[in-house]
């Protein structure tokens, strides 16, 4: 049996059960996460390289904690994505066609790798237990909460932080440009 401890939401609308209010109850898709939401909240200084995806998760993550009674301790975290890190794995990919292979961004490389955004939430909310990321088109949110259940049963972990997250691409973006 599992239940919901704490839910962490952020969208266009803002961060926190009011935004997540706002999105339900409107009949047009979410705005886009203007990046000036993402700049409010504080981030530790050695996480300071976090790409945008993992900035949302960290977010996603640490606003689920801080709705919930949940200790952190023997605690897994899942990450449920349709396209992961996309902008940040195009400007990579879009920099190894405009560069050198020794010219581009290590950085960017291990920000393209759809993991990394579990392994900052891992270090921002303080959680040291497994990790796993769950990518795809179709019901991958289903998909999670199956690897969860898998995961308490198994007794892998005592509980399990479950996040979704995706980026929004708007059509005035720039490809290969990670805002």
């Amino acid at each position: 049996m599992m239940f919901i401890s704490g839910i962490g939401f952020i969208s266009g609308e803002g961060i926190g059960l009011q935004a997540l209010r706002q999105t339900c109850a409107s009949s047009s898709p979410a705005p886009e996460i203007d990046d000036e939401i993402i700049k409010s909240y504080k981030f530790p200084r050695d996480l300071r390289r976090a790409d945008r995806f993992s900035r949302l998760c960290m977010i996603a993550g640490n606003e689920a904690l801080k709705g919930s009674d949940m200790e952190t301790d023997n605690c897994g975290i899942i990450v449920v994505t349709a396209l992961g890190p996309h902008e940040t794995t195009f400007s990579f990919l879009g920099d190894l066609i405009d560069y050198s292979g020794a010219e581009v961004s290590p950085t960017k490389f291990s920000h393209s790798v759809h993991n990394a955004a579990a392994a900052y939430t891992s270090i921002f909310c303080g959680i040291d237990a497994f990790s796993l990321t769950v990518v795809g088109f179709d019901n991958s949110w289903a998909k999670g909460l199956l690897a969860a259940e898998i995961m308490l049963e198994q007794q892998q972990a005592d509980k399990v932080l479950l996040i979704g997250a995706d980026e929004k691409k708007t059509a005035g973006g720039t490809p290969g440009k990670t805002r």
